[in-house]
């Protein structure tokens, strides 16, 4: 990491909205963040999600969103209640070269229970590329 963390509390953001913050963040490459937030009710999937045999009502249904993302894995639910962190900082790898990376962390503040996914999406900059 870079520079100091900016911890923001954002309160209750759309997941859309706060993707497209994310991007923004990751691409300008200014700063290292933490946005901490709350999403309204939605279902997440990514590109080898099974949504016939895992997603089992419709989302608008139970008033969610169904939203498609550019990562692998099946389907996540997010909303009121569950803190969700999304970290923006730059990384190092072994080789030297630096990329943006956002990364996830999340868990139920009504219940205390923590969620860690073990699996990191990390979006490339190309000005931060040394090569």
């Amino acid at each position: 990491m870079s520079g100091p963390l900016r911890v923001r509390w954002l309160g209750r953001v759309a997941y859309r909205e706060a993707l497209d913050l994310q991007r923004r963040l990751c691409h300008e490459g200014v700063g290292e963040h933490l946005l901490l937030l709350e999403h309204d009710h939605v279902f997440t999937h990514g590109r080898h999600a099974d949504l016939g045999r895992n997603l089992l009502c419709d989302p608008a249904t139970v008033g969610a969103e169904l939203v498609p993302v550019d990562r692998g894995g099946d389907i996540t639910y997010h909303g009121p209640g569950q803190l969700t962190g999304y970290p923006i900082v730059t990384t190092e790898s072994g080789k030297g070269s630096r990329s943006r990376s956002p990364g996830r962390r999340g868990g139920d503040r009504r219940s205390g229970s923590p969620r860690v996914e073990r699996r990191t999406t990390r979006w490339v900059s190309r000005s931060l590329d040394r090569r």
